[in-house]
């Protein structure tokens, strides 16, 4: 086995944790695998809601309501439980939609508040809750 006492930064590249995650070091610069990880799952997310927006709830709401799903599942499966919380209540209100009808105005608030969200890098619960109360005093006056 080849040491690494020889190269620091290569041996801290294979040493070094951040909140438990192993980082990478390039060109001496703490990059966090952590770091890497939140950018590539909210450019998925941001890719899933693109293709919410561009899809048609009032033309076709299985659909719509699937890739609403798809959001919700991937914030789940990634630690984005804001999002995640966002979209369920979003599910929750396109449901009401279907009973009742109206689903522009509704489509546009949460997609907005989930696009905020999925840019933020952590939201706490009482921030995720401002953000859907802000939705229901748009929607409900």
């Amino acid at each position: 086995m080849i040491g690494l006492a020889g190269f620091p930064a290569i041996k801290k590249m294979f040493t070094t944790k951040a909140h438990g995650v192993p980082t990478k070091i390039i060109e001496g610069h703490d990059m966090g695998l952590e770091q890497d990880r939140l950018m590539m799952v909210r450019a998925e997310l941001s890719e899933q809601l693109l293709m919410l927006r561009l899809t048609s709830f009032d033309a076709n709401p299985v659909q719509f309501l699937m890739r609403l799903e798809q959001i919700r599942k991937t914030a789940a499966d990634q630690r984005f439980a804001a999002v995640a919380e966002i979209a369920a209540v979003f599910e929750a209100a396109m449901q009401k939609v279907i009973e009742r009808g109206g689903s522009g105005e509704v489509i546009g608030n949460f997609t907005n508040i989930l696009e905020d969200a999925i840019g933020c890098r952590e939201i706490k619960a009482s921030a995720a809750n401002a953000m859907l109360a802000n939705v229901a005093l748009r929607l409900h006056g």
